[in-house]
């Protein structure tokens, strides 16, 4: 499993916002986490539409966190942002198994243990501990 380069771009921003605990502007934003402004709005964008920052308009306009970096996890993040976090197929919802083993595969049962404790850590970790951690 390996986060996409947005996932990164998302998690930058975000702590970015954090410790400038104000309004940054796009381009701002953007030299900041080393990212392209054009990428970067689509970034905004879906973090915007999903309530972790938001956009004021006008001349002292630009993005902000919505919520406190205690509130944020990079789970909440990395599930932003990837289309699926599953380590592997038959952990999907639909349970897809070419052997039609799910419910006996020794494999798959280390499989969810695996993701349970994956989801448990980046769950645990929040945006306000991983600048603790930085300073």
């Amino acid at each position: 499993m390996q986060l996409n380069l947005t996932t990164d771009y998302a998690i930058r921003t975000v702590i970015y916002l954090a410790e400038k605990n104000d309004i940054a502007s796009a381009p701002e934003i953007g030299e900041a986490v080393a990212v392209s402004e054009n990428y970067l709005m689509k970034v905004l964008h879906r973090l915007k539409e999903t309530g972790i920052v938001e956009g004021r308009q006008g001349k002292n306009g630009g993005y902000s966190l919505q919520k406190s970096p205690s509130e944020i996890t990079l789970w909440d993040i990395i599930s932003i942002m990837e289309t699926e976090m599953k380590i592997n197929r038959c952990l999907e919802p639909d349970k897809y198994c070419g052997r039609s083993a799910t419910e006996t595969c020794p494999v798959r049962k280390c499989y969810i243990n695996v993701q349970e404790t994956i989801e448990k850590l980046l769950n645990s970790v929040t945006i306000e501990k991983l600048m603790q951690e930085n300073a």
